[in-house]
């Protein structure tokens, strides 16, 4: 093991050997400096296992100094060997070790504000037969395994372990999560398209951003026909899929010497190839952040849904320049516009919105009022009071009031006679999360 308790200090033996490498100490100088500042320790048996209280000897082999047990193996001991024998067979040595140690304190700074504890995988108390890097575990008992992976291998077996070791992580109760160096990123320069290592489509996570995305491109294959959209957002007019259904998952790139993380939403369309949707360059700090509910990590940027709304409008113009759609249709449509507009007024008949807003701290009220005949000035009124509101809403009351939005726009294809500001309300109220 790398961690190992002092008196009351845990000293990170690794996490000091990479620092005297970082700043130009050679091997054996390194050696030397730690010689100097914990043998003494050592020899006096001061040093402790952190997870079964044992006494423990520093052992500083070049490259890859550690504690070893004395007497009686814990479970810790049997995982560090089985996480360093992982570690040499599928690892790139170095960058996974310098890596590790720097999300290691990204994890543990964002976490610890929530209450949820970062260890080391192979401190855990039980047996595991493939230790993670490190176990996230929450108040309410759940756990995750989160991995840095950095051995690009390109083989079936390789693919093939990838999938055991989720399948694995899930057997003991594990969420696993990949975190993939940033040197695996393979984008086309002209194509929105990126090549995949057959183990990189195992590793893939789906999050709540994810299937919003989902939902809208399912929403413009519906609007304008697949073909249209693969053309348009993908350059390209073939029609491929890997998954029966549509599904948008995201990959997670860290650079951690450079602290950022590029999460990456593909479309994924054969083992090897996938079509890129969008990808975001965040902070590591965001990317090691929960989510309000604490039930994922911020794998999204703050401009996200305007992106959305953006790529629809403008998918919208090409639509409607290719079908050419001429002005006197617009004309009818707006005065069309007009009337529902005047009735919904009338029907309203003078509605304070002070009252709406009180009225709205239930999903129902909000269900009611969300309606194709309600004026934009409404819409944009509904609009700030669902995002008030929205932390006192269970997800199920969210879910149903973005549904109603996504029904009353109805496919854009079927030409409703919305107003384009009265559409762009709709969508805001559908993003919102």
């Amino acid at each position: 093991m790398e961690i190992a308790r002092l008196a009351d200090q845990d000293i990170d033996i690794l996490k000091e050997w990479s620092s005297l490498r970082s700043n130009g100490h050679s091997i054996d100088s390194a050696v030397d400096t730690l010689e100097q500042n914990y043998r003494i320790h050592s020899q006096k048996n001061g040093f402790r296992c952190k997870c079964c209280d044992q006494e423990v000897t520093m052992v500083l082999r070049k490259g890859s100094p550690h504690f070893r047990h004395q007497g009686e193996r814990c479970p810790s001991a049997d995982n560090y060997k089985s996480y360093i024998k992982r570690v040499n067979n599928y690892e790139t040595k170095e960058i996974h070790s310098v890596g590790r140690i720097i999300l290691r304190v990204y994890l543990k700074g964002q976490l610890r504000i929530k209450g949820v504890t970062v260890e080391d995988g192979y401190m855990y108390r039980t047996l595991l037969k493939i230790v993670p890097d490190f176990i996230v575990t929450f108040p309410d008992g759940r756990q995750w395994a989160i991995d840095y992976v950095t051995g690009k291998k390109q083989d079936d077996t390789y693919r093939n372990y990838i999938n055991k070791r989720t399948n694995t992580y899930k057997e003991f109760g594990f969420n696993p999560v990949y975190l993939i160096d940033s040197s695996w990123i393979a984008e086309h320069p002209d194509h929105a398209m990126i090549t995949l290592y057959l183990a990189e489509n195992q590793m893939r996570a789906s999050s709540s951003k994810d299937r919003m995305w989902t939902n809208f491109i399912q929403e413009y294959y519906d609007s304008f026909g697949e073909e249209f959209v693969h053309r348009e957002l993908f350059s390209t007019s073939s029609i491929k899929r890997l998954d029966p259904e549509l599904k948008i998952y995201s990959l997670a790139y860290v650079n951690p010497n450079e602290g950022l993380a590029r999460i990456q939403r593909i479309i994924p369309y054969s083992k090897k190839f996938g079509y890129h949707v969008h990808s975001s360059t965040l902070s590591l700090e965001q990317v090691t952040s929960l989510s309000a509910d604490m039930k994922e990590f911020q794998w999204w940027d703050e401009n996200e849904d305007q992106v959305m709304i953006d790529t629809l409008n403008r998918l919208s113009a090409a639509f409607e320049n290719e079908h050419e759609i001429s002005h006197n249709e617009l004309e009818v449509a707006t005065a069309s516009i007009d009337h529902i507009q005047t009735t919904a007024a009338e029907s309203f008949n003078g509605f304070n919105r002070y009252e709406i807003a009180n009225a709205s701290s239930s999903a129902q009220t909000v269900l009611e009022l969300i309606n194709e005949n309600m004026d934009v000035s409404l819409a944009r009124d509904l609009v700030e009071i669902i995002k008030n509101l929205k932390s006192q809403m269970s997800r199920e009351d969210l879910d149903l009031i973005r549904a109603k939005a996504r029904s009353i726009m109805g496919k854009l294809s079927e030409h409703r006679n919305l107003p384009w500001e009265l559409r762009e309300f709709l969508i805001e109220i559908a993003l919102i999360t």
